[in-house]
């Protein structure tokens, strides 16, 4: 039975100092005794470096006291800003959850009209009553806000493509096949959903975060159910199968 599916790059930079010495003027230094240093030259700060050490200490002393000019760099923070780009963090989460529960209750109603089994199709009325729910919340934190970068854009047409898809699976299928086919794409389809929300409920805050945790449990359940049914429905085919077999034996 075919059950239908889904540098750190590091540089480093060196500063090198180069001196030159000019042997023409160090020569000439040199050649000249204390006696030659006149009165002008005696006040410089190069007939004294000692001192002129000092007093620049002194002066680089005086400058870092100075409240104003050593203000410390790279400590201001923004938070109104971190919580713009958390809130836009989670309204593109939203609207990926949004496409994906709005899935959920498109092929809700595709089950509910072609499902054969009993259970099959009480689940699928089920899904369209629990998703809609979520769609309906999810909608308040997306609203007319839609995501337009081009990465939210390529995972909304991504997920549009995969809904198409399986509903093009499910038309060409009727009866205990049909059944299958929708069965196994909500097993996988909650597995997954369950591992994200279980992510989600650490990474989304506010509002997506209280959706998160209230969906949680609901989808695990679901996947419980699905899977119970999809047992059901292998039963029912090997009990089919083993009738055939003793059919074509007469």
């Amino acid at each position: 039975m075919n059950h239908c599916r889904y540098a750190v790059a590091l540089g480093a930079a060196s500063l090198f100092s180069l001196m030159s010495v000019n042997p023409v003027s160090a020569q000439v230094r040199s050649n000249s005794s204390p006696a030659d240093v006149k009165p002008a030259q005696a006040g410089s700060p190069a007939a004294h470096p000692i001192e002129s050490g000092e007093r620049d200490g002194a002066n680089s002393t005086r400058s870092n006291d100075n409240p104003v000019t050593n203000r410390p760099e790279g400590r201001s923070t923004n938070s109104g800003s971190d919580k713009m780009r958390e809130g836009n963090v989670d309204r593109d989460i939203a609207a990926c959850l949004l496409d994906k529960n709005k899935a959920e209750v498109e092929l809700g109603k595709v089950a509910t009209e072609h499902a054969e089994h009993k259970d099959v199709k009480e689940f699928a009325e089920k899904m369209v009553k629990d998703h809609q729910k979520v769609v309906d919340k999810l909608e308040r934190i997306v609203g007319q806000n839609e995501p337009t970068d081009r990465r939210s854009k390529i995972e909304h047409q991504i997920n549009e493509r995969c809904l198409e898809n399986l509903k093009k699976e499910l038309s060409d299928k009727s009866g205990r096949e049909f059944d299958a086919c929708y069965m196994g794409s909500q097993v996988g389809g909650h597995m997954e959903m369950a591992a994200a929300l279980e992510v989600l409920s650490n990474e989304s805050s506010g509002q997506l975060r209280d959706i998160v945790k209230e969906a949680e449990p609901s989808v695990k359940k679901h996947l419980s159910m699905a899977k119970d049914i999809m047992k059901q429905l292998d039963k029912g085919n090997g009990r089919e199968a083993s009738r055939d077999r003793a059919d074509t034996s007469r």
